[in-house]
């Protein structure tokens, strides 16, 4: 395997520079920066160097070096941000907006990326679970049908791999994503393969009907974009927007998260979106669900998932979160934000969601490494107050 490239920016502060930086990170690539000011870099880009060299000018006596240099490695400059956590949207936009043309090339066939069928599959194993145990009490037989959502939200839906997953299962299917070179992008994706439309009544008997895709004939119906709506938009706002006035029964968030630190804000609007879903979106068909991923805390061990039952009791849980050290989450060397699983479950339920199924897995490679992350699955039943 190819080792990731290393790149050194001189004046890594100014408009080419910034954006030399930001593409080679988006690529993947080892990169130091030498600077006159490193506060002119943004902090989350700054985060993600492996050196940061500072250069001094003022102040030298007469024939001493020109400059002299200070070094600050990633780890330690995260460690000075770690109490605020957020990683600031404006690098975001950036980054992917310069990383959107081979974005899916380069995270699905470099990085290995397979979360959001991994996602998507959890789901609905889930969801398969919540049904035959409502069909078991209603005393219907085995074989209930695929369950299906009538209105879904893919946050940081990036160029639509979440939404491709998604497609099938669900009747409406909208998005948002701060990068607007990435909203291009999913809003180019179409669905596929395109469906046969029924033969009209005016072809000729003689007509044989055509094959799906040849676009020769005229049963064949033209590919429909595959998301319903699309906006560049920040998630809470989204959620709590026009986009979102007729609710969601199903909120999918694939490697989302691991861009926010503190979650309470995402999981509120996620559970005032779901509230506001019509009864007769869900009833009787699929359960109301939050599916999203995580990178794992560091040190944090495994654990097997919580059953429902389990998952419901607040007593047993408040004696697992009064041994963890606050927050729950952080913000690491690579710009992103890691989560601990007691932190998730605890805001998770403040918002009226009970855990459904949690997955630990390799949901990503950097540098060659596997990046180890939790992929959830909570259902609402909550009511806002």
């Amino acid at each position: 395997m190819q080792s990731p490239r290393s790149l050194l920016v001189l004046g890594a502060t100014g408009k080419c520079g910034r954006r030399v930086l930001l593409r080679a990170l988006a690529r993947g690539w080892r990169c130091s920066a030498f600077v006159r000011n490193p506060a002119r870099l943004p902090e989350a880009l700054r985060l993600r160097l492996v050196e940061l060299v500072r250069r001094f000018d003022g102040g030298r006596a007469a024939g001493a070096p020109a400059s002299a240099t200070a070094s600050a490695t990633a780890a330690a400059a995260a460690a000075s941000a770690a109490a605020s956590a957020v990683v600031p949207h404006e690098y975001v936009r950036k980054l992917f907006d310069g990383y959107s043309k081979h974005f899916d090339a380069h995270l699905v066939q470099a990085l290995g990326y397979s979360t959001p069928g991994r996602l998507m599959r959890l789901v609905l194993e889930a969801a398969g679970a919540a049904s035959a145990s409502a069909s078991a009490s209603a005393g219907a037989g085995a074989g209930a049908a695929a369950p299906r959502w009538a209105r879904c939200a893919d946050l940081g839906c990036g160029t639509g791999l979440a939404g491709v997953e998604a497609r099938p299962h669900v009747g409406h299917l909208a998005g948002c994503d701060l990068s607007g070179g990435m909203v291009g992008e999913a809003r180019a994706r179409l669905r596929r393969p395109p469906p046969l439309l029924p033969p009209s009544s005016s072809q000729s008997p003689l007509q044989s009907p055509s094959r799906a895709g040849d676009g020769l004939g005229t049963n064949v119906a033209p590919p429909a974009p595959l998301y319903e709506r699309l906006d560049v938009a920040e998630i809470e706002a989204w959620l709590r927007g026009p986009a979102a006035r007729g609710g969601f029964d199903l909120v999918l968030a694939a490697d989302v998260l691991v861009y926010i630190g503190p979650l309470d804000g995402v999981f509120a609007a996620v559970a005032a979106a779901m509230a506001a879903a019509p009864a007769g979106a869900v009833a009787g068909a699929a359960p109301r669900l939050f599916g999203f991923s995580t990178e794992a805390f560091p040190g944090e061990p495994e654990e097997a998932a919580a059953a429902p039952e389990a998952a419901a009791a607040p007593e047993a849980a408040r004696g697992e979160e009064a041994a963890e050290a606050p927050p729950g989450f952080a913000l690491t060397g690579t710009g992103r934000c890691v989560h601990s699983r007691r932190y998730v479950r605890r805001v998770a339920r403040a918002s009226g969601f009970v855990e459904r199924r949690v997955q630990r897995a390799a949901i990503r490679k950097n540098a060659g490494v596997d990046v180890v992350g939790d992929i959830f699955v909570f259902e609402f039943e909550g009511r806002l107050e």
